[in-house]
């Protein structure tokens, strides 16, 4: 037993510090859940890290309580203006202390003592049976119980150890000292102001001479007048103040030291609590790899492929992937496909891997000869199937029966933004760790330089967990009431997206280059001129030097200060326009370079050379709200006003015997807002046929449509838009020009001459309150935690956010609903014409000249008869030759 007990390691956690230097090594923005963007995940790391250095025998978390320390009573202040912990971190730390006992981790606090005195009170036990001790704390007052065996590891700096040496030596004191050095020199936590003047070198130098407060105070005379005096006008606070500084350390919080040896993380518990906390990158390492009843095979004989071959008649359902040399679809090469036919087992057949010693492999032609009429015919489930499709079209096989993809379905369920990649859902929804890509390849090599074994566990691990997810995950869609939006929206929309990339948009390249030289032109001519006004070059991207020029120079007026100076943002040079020339000419330059470098740069480098197309990716699985977002480049984006607007979307053309053709909802969010509310002046500004926005303006200002000025209609577009993104006071007033107090008047406007807007607002508002989430038309949910958040900012944006989604959402399923019938309908009828673009309420087609007339009536059709509203969706159509013309 004696041996055991020298052997023990205690890691005894201040947990109050290790939250708030997570919460506080953040930035402010707040993340998904409600505290401040991944604070969760940098607190269980450290914790993770903590144990791995220590690899201790016993552990305790130490929390301080809201209640007054009985050790700090004698000190009036502390009460009283000790800081408030932040809301958002608040709510963290709820969720900390179940992480924390779901290791496996003694959690410790008790009203009425504070978390220094309970960690000096376990040590000081744990001493006692011979312990060696690490303390986590960034706290001055545990100083006093360094020793041999007693130790301060801080892991937010480099987990650097404290010992008595190190105090003794750098910081100049004994342990002993420590509450006489904090009298002195003043601690923030305890609430100790210390005596002024005195500072940490001169508390260091008395500590030397007179050894503690005591001898001090009895020695007054022998020091400087001045010094003597102020200490002896703070003796009885001196005496109080290192009195509160010494810790305890026989408090009745520990009767039984067994109560925190530490025996491991009950894997189970863990798994449950980190998918709740949505940590499953961090959970990845901590699981053991188990899973004995996998069967996975390489397929390297033509007697292995005429078994498989066999065995796929058998089957109904098909999980698929493919390895290839790029991430880029319209690029890739096939390394090698694999399938599983059923949950454990799985066969990759190898194709084009080319390390020394590689085994000889079957020939791609006749296997995917072989393959072609089984894929074009089962039914297809994977991770991420666009990809897979696309490749494989590429290739001759349509995987024309893909009935489940497992990012798409998983996005569903949860959409706010937790991670659909593979490992993770296989974490979340399985229990099971898998390695990612990049562990299987490295950093610089191909799949196919990879030995093939090595591979086959990989990618047959891919397709066997895809296969257990769908079975899982359409469990879950039956359950939350989202599978058929899943059937009927989301899956025969993957197709449509992946031959939409196929085809791609055609670029006019030379148009496009002569606007590239043009900007460039200008870019370096407005540059001239402003280095004439400052009279000195300089580095125009430079905020630091803009500010110097700015500021120093010129003399104008200063703003917002930051770290480099003063700030030179967008809204604090708009600020200064008019004030100098030389401002005008610096957003000039801003605004071309940002046309530059965010769009002209972009397209030109996206550009295929072998089609002449950009082939945009369009994704599913990356919203909120559902809709659909485009990326490498993103095309969403493109401007639509302006002259940039105009340059950059003259680019985009049709081939020569082709028109495009624009198809764009007219005000479909705003009359997905009367349907939802029932409003009736809203329908019947619809109804009607009406201007909307001349029609709000006319009730708003009180004339009538035909006196409606471009200025109040202006406004009562911001105010229109405005309720539907829950636009507050203050934002409008920005938006709109106007004073705080106009911008007030205009939405209580708004409200009082639509009443059941406001009604449906409320409404909405209490539901997500109650149930945590909101819905869409379609039945597509969000949930959003922080509705009810103490923090008023958080608050606030998830109200926002609540109905923006039901209507923002909703008129994105629509769209999808378009796009899907259009599709059905040109597919039937055997045009040529295709789908190659959609930004948010537009479809964008590309039409041959003789199937001009049939087009257009059969898109708008789609589009008008998309979804039943209560009143008329409008869709406006155009063609051109140019993206320019046809909007």
């Amino acid at each position: 037993k004696s041996g055991k007990l020298k052997k023990m390691k205690g890691l005894i956690i201040y947990g109050n510090s290790i939250a708030y230097k997570s919460y506080y090594s953040l930035s402010s923005i707040p993340g998904r859940k409600g505290e401040r963007e991944n604070v969760l995940s940098i607190f269980t790391r450290t914790i993770l890290k903590l144990i791995n250095e220590v690899s201790p025998t016993h552990i305790s978390m130490v929390f301080d309580e809201p209640a007054p320390c009985t050790r700090r009573k004698g000190n009036l202040t502390y009460s009283i203006s000790h800081p408030l912990m932040p809301p958002s971190l608040k709510e963290a730390l709820f969720k900390m202390k179940k992480i924390v006992q779901s290791m496996g981790i003694k959690v410790l606090y008790f009203p009425g003592y504070g978390a220094d005195d309970i960690i000096s009170t376990i040590t000081y036990h744990l001493l006692r049976e011979k312990g060696e001790i690490y303390i986590v704390s960034s706290e001055k007052s545990l100083w006093q119980i360094l020793s041999k065996n007693v130790k301060i590891l801080n892991p937010f700096k480099d987990y650097k150890v404290m010992d008595v040496l190190y105090l003794k030596e750098k910081i100049g004191i004994d342990p002993s000292q420590v509450p006489d050095y904090i009298s002195l020199t003043g601690d923030e936590s305890l609430n100790i102001p210390g005596i002024e003047g005195i500072g940490e070198k001169g508390a260091i130098n008395l500590l030397k001479e007179f050894g503690g407060i005591e001898r001090l105070l009895s020695s007054l005379k022998v020091l400087p007048e001045k010094m003597g005096e102020k200490i002896a006008l703070k003796k009885s606070y001196l005496l109080l103040s290192k009195k509160i500084a010494i810790l305890q350390k026989s408090l009745p919080v520990l009767k039984n030291i067994k109560k925190i040896e530490w025996k491991g993380w009950d894997e189970e518990k863990l798994k449950i609590t980190f998918r709740e906390m949505g940590l499953y990158e961090v959970l990845f390492p901590l699981l053991k790899p188990k899973d004995k009843r996998k069967n996975y095979n390489s397929i390297t004989s033509w007697e292995k492929f005429d078994n498989l071959l066999k065995e796929l008649k058998k089957t109904k359902v098909i999980s698929v992937d493919t390895e290839t040399t790029s991430p880029n679809p319209m690029k890739a090469e096939i390394v090698g496909i694999t399938l599983s036919l059923k949950p454990h087992y799985a066969y990759y057949i190898p194709l084009h891997h080319h390390y020394l010693g590689s085994p000889e492999q079957l020939d791609e032609e006749k296997v995917l000869k072989s393959l072609k009429s089984f894929l074009e015919d089962k039914e297809i489930i994977g991770q991420n199937l666009k990809y897979d499709y696309i490749v494989l079209l590429r290739y001759g096989i349509n995987l024309k029966n893909i009935i489940f993809d497992t990012m798409i379905a998983s996005h569903l369920l949860s959409p706010s933004g937790e991670l659909y990649n593979l490992r993770s859902l296989s974490i979340k929804y399985l229990g099971k760790r898998k390695k990612s890509f990049r562990e299987v390849v490295g950093k610089e090599t191909e799949i196919g330089e990879v030995d093939i074994e090595k591979v086959t566990q990989y990618t047959c691990e891919d397709v066997d967990f895809a296969l257990r997810l769908k079975e899982v995950l359409e469990g879950e869609l039956v359950r939350k009431g989202l599978k058929n939006l899943f059937v009927e929206i989301e899956m025969p929309l993957l197709p449509i997206l992946a031959e939409m990339e196929m085809k791609g948009v055609k670029v006019d390249k030379k148009v496009l280059g002569k606007l590239r030289e043009e900007i460039e032109r200008d870019i370096n001519n407005v540059s001239e001129k402003i280095f004439q006004v400052a009279g000195e070059s300089f580095n125009l991207n430079s905020p630091k030097k803009i500010g110097s020029i700015l500021f120093d120079k010129l003399g104008l007026p200063k703003e917002k200060k930051i770290k480099t100076g003063y700030s030179t943002s967008q809204s604090t040079l708009e600020n200064l326009r008019g004030k100098h020339e030389i401002v005008d000419y610096i957003l000039r330059v801003r605004s071309m370079q940002k046309i530059l470098q965010g769009f002209i740069l972009p397209l030109l480098n996206s550009i295929n050379p072998s089609t002449g197309r950009i082939h945009t990716s369009f994704h599913q699985a990356s919203t909120s709200t559902g809709r659909l977002s485009s990326s490498n480049p993103n095309l969403q984006n493109i401007p639509i006003k302006g002259k940039w607007g105009k340059y950059l979307r003259k680019c985009f053309i049709p081939e020569e015997d082709s028109f495009l053709l624009s198809a764009d909802y007219s005000q479909i969010e705003l009359r997905v807002m009367a349907h939802l509310s029932n409003d009736e002046r809203l329908r019947e500004s619809f109804l009607e046929g009406k201007d909307i926005h001349k029609a709000t303006a006319s009730r708003i200002f009180e004339v009538s449509e035909e006196d409606v000025t471009p200025e109040e209609r202006r406004k009562a577009k911001s105010v229109n838009f405005g309720i539907i993104y829950g636009i507050s006071q203050y934002g409008l007033s920005k938006q709109i020009g106007c004073s705080v107090k106009e911008a007030k008047n205009f939405l209580e406007s708004y409200f009082s001459l639509h009443p059941k807007v406001k009604e449906y607002i409320e409404n909405t508002l209490n539901f997500v309150r109650k149930e945590g989430f909101v819905k869409t038309l379609l039945g597509r949910k969000r949930y959003i935690p922080r509705i009810n958040s103490e923090n008023r900012i958080l608050r606030e944006q998830a109200e926002r956010e609540a109905i923006n989604t039901t209507v923002q959402g909703s008129a994105a399923e629509i769209i999808k609903l378009a796009m899907i019938c259009t599709y059905k309908e040109l597919k039937k009828r055997k045009l040529i014409s295709s789908l190659i673009l959609q930004v948010h309420d537009e479809l964008i087609l590309e039409v041959p000249e003789k199937e001009k007339d049939e087009v257009f009536s059969l898109v708008k059709n789609c589009m008008e008869n998309a979804y039943p509203l209560s009143i008329p969706l409008i869709a406006d159509a155009n063609f051109g030759k140019s993206w320019w013309e046809a909007h």
